[in-house]
């Protein structure tokens, strides 16, 4: 039977507590991280996810009448699509730090998975 040293259980101990902390961003819940690998290999579409983010997200806004200063409207898959194509400042400012100025939604940042969602639908041509 094999002797285990005290030394050696305290390093395994240390370093599988550095492995799980380093997995996790500040500010951000285990939950949201844990939903990444299915979203990179999920079909994201506009009828199934994009709509209701955009509509939870943005609607106050970029409703069918853009309110509040914004000049873009995002009620339709069309109109995503126009402002998206072509165009990083929308997932630049959905993606800036909280508290930054610009952020998108004003209201905060979204989270991990929903901008791994959107992310995710560009990828794959912004299907409907």
């Amino acid at each position: 039977m094999q002797r285990v040293f005290p030394g050696r259980v305290l390093f395994w101990l240390v370093l599988s507590l550095t492995a799980s902390v380093s997995c996790v961003k500040l500010g951000e819940d285990v939950d949201e991280e844990s939903c990444l690998p299915e979203i990179l290999t999920s079909n994201i579409t506009y009828t199934g996810q994009i709509q209701t983010i955009f509509s939870q997200n943005c609607g106050n806004c970029h409703g069918s009448s853009p309110a509040n200063g914004a000049s873009t409207s995002y009620h339709t898959l069309a109109l995503i699509q126009a402002n998206l194509q072509g165009s990083r400042s929308v997932y630049t400012r959905i993606n800036l730090s909280p508290g930054a100025t610009g952020l998108m939604p004003t209201t905060g940042k979204m989270d991990a998975c929903t901008l791994a969602r959107i992310s995710r639908w560009e990828s794959l041509g912004y299907p409907n």
